[in-house]
């Protein structure tokens, strides 16, 4: 990967932990991504309409793929909001990174683009890095005592796997969508500010839908829902939508744009997937310190680990 493309994908690591710390930081409500994703969607709907009307239009065969990354999107939003609401960011973070690295790389491997074998110990270290960090934070939460195999189950890694599971799909549509443009219309950050675009609206709609028959599953859970959950009842208004919301849902976008950018400067996902993991060394960081969230010595080897799981990826061929 060149130095331009690894620059351009740690930086969007920042802008992507911040918007997670929002997500975690205010996960007592329901809506709260949902929000966040309004924010960028109601203007970007705007945007991206105009310039299919006034500009020249996305190419007519990445439309599949874009439909194709909303859906896999929404579900990772879902799979990101019910787990930060059950459990903490150092779990639910690690895991939702964790898992894809792996998964991109045999995405890779079946498209004849098979990583390095630097590559492929960078990967390997990313992902460890990634389990040890969110077990050990299972762990801190006393979530032990039920047993090794009951934390498996914990809902908060189940949801977390669902997430994962959204990354994946959107990350290799996405990717074979990036490498149309490129080769169709010559690609760059414009083309990827549009697409993402789109992307985002369609995801917003789909997570909206998934998000209301979530609530109203755990709502007939509830036979007798106490006063104060009745008298929190999330809402739906754009009011809602403070400047921290906002500048949450400018950072997802921000974050994710370059990444799509990326993806048309780098043959393999897999590598772009595994710099985004810097992001995870930077949530369990704001974990500890903005949200007193523990961070043992275990914790902080394990994000060591995954720098180093990153630099071999950044220097692998």
């Amino acid at each position: 990967m060149s130095p331009f493309a690894a620059g351009i994908v740690l930086f969007s690591t920042i802008l992507h932990a911040g918007w997670n710390l929002v997500a975690k930081q205010r996960s007592d409500s329901w809506t709260t991504i949902l929000r966040i994703l309004a924010a960028i969607s109601v203007p970007g709907l705007l945007i991206a309409v105009s310039t299919e009307l006034f500009a020249a239009r996305l190419l007519p065969h990445v439309w599949p793929l874009l439909l194709g990354a909303g859906c896999a999107q929404a579900v990772y939003f879902l799979g990101l909001t019910l787990g930060y609401r059950a459990g903490d960011m150092g779990v639910v973070y690690p895991v939702t990174r964790a898992l894809p690295v792996l998964f991109l790389g045999g995405f890779d491997l079946v498209r004849s683009l098979s990583p390095s074998p630097i590559g492929w110990l960078g990967l390997a270290l990313v992902a460890a890095g990634c389990i040890v960090i969110s077990w050990a934070a299972g762990a801190d939460r006393g979530e032990a005592v039920r047993g090794r195999f009951a934390r498996r189950l914990h809902p908060t890694i189940g949801w977390a796997a669902v997430a994962a599971a959204g990354t994946v799909g959107y990350t290799a549509f996405d990717k074979l969508a990036a490498e149309v443009m490129r080769r169709e219309s010559g690609g760059g950050l414009i083309d990827a500010f549009r697409y993402g675009l789109w992307e985002f609206v369609i995801s917003t709609v789909l997570y909206a839908a998934l998000l209301a028959a979530a609530m109203r599953m755990n709502a007939r859970r509830r036979s007798a829902p106490p006063p104060a959950a009745a008298a929190s009842r999330p809402s739906w208004r754009l009011a809602a939508v403070d400047w921290r919301t906002a500048a949450a849902g400018f950072s997802m976008f921000g974050a994710y744009s370059l990444v799509l950018w990326a993806y048309q400067l780098s043959e393999r996902a897999s590598y772009v997937a595994a710099l985004r993991q810097f992001s995870i060394v930077l949530g369990v960081a704001a974990g500890a310190v903005l949200m007193r969230e523990r961070a043992p010595v275990v914790r902080i080897g394990a994000a060591v680990v995954i720098v180093a799981g990153i630099a071999l990826v950044s220097a692998a061929p």
